[in-house]
């Protein structure tokens, strides 16, 4: 209601933002295949990333041994997700971009992204 009406977030992904990578577009048009009448939330998206990273790893280690793999995560850079360019930093973070969010007449608004330096 009223008391909501300008609260700001940052989240992970927006299904009205424009194509953020080309990874974007196969994931949104993946999903709109499988679900016409819905809009992908960012946690569609982030699992879409977190299958195709640990594809990239695993392709990357050249195996399928956990430390290998472990490995080839943790040396994640510039990886192209659905949700923008991700990169792992030496705690294992992912740093990548954060998209802003506004209540506007009672609905979520796309405001901007902010990319990591």
């Amino acid at each position: 209601g009223k008391l909501v009406e300008g609260v700001t977030v940052s989240s992970h992904f927006d299904a009205a933002v424009p194509e953020v990578t080309p990874e974007t577009k196969v994931f949104m048009d993946a999903f709109k295949a499988k679900y016409p009448n819905k809009q992908p939330s960012a946690f569609a998206a982030l699992g879409y990333d977190a299958y195709k990273l640990a594809l990239d790893a695993i392709s990357r280690a050249g195996s399928a041994d956990s430390d290998k793999i472990q490995k080839a995560l943790a040396e994640t850079k510039d990886f192209i997700g659905a949700t923008g360019k991700i990169t792992l930093d030496a705690d294992h973070n992912a740093i990548k971009p954060a998209v802003i969010k506004e209540v506007k007449n009672g609905k979520w608004v796309y405001v901007t992204t902010v990319q990591p330096k």
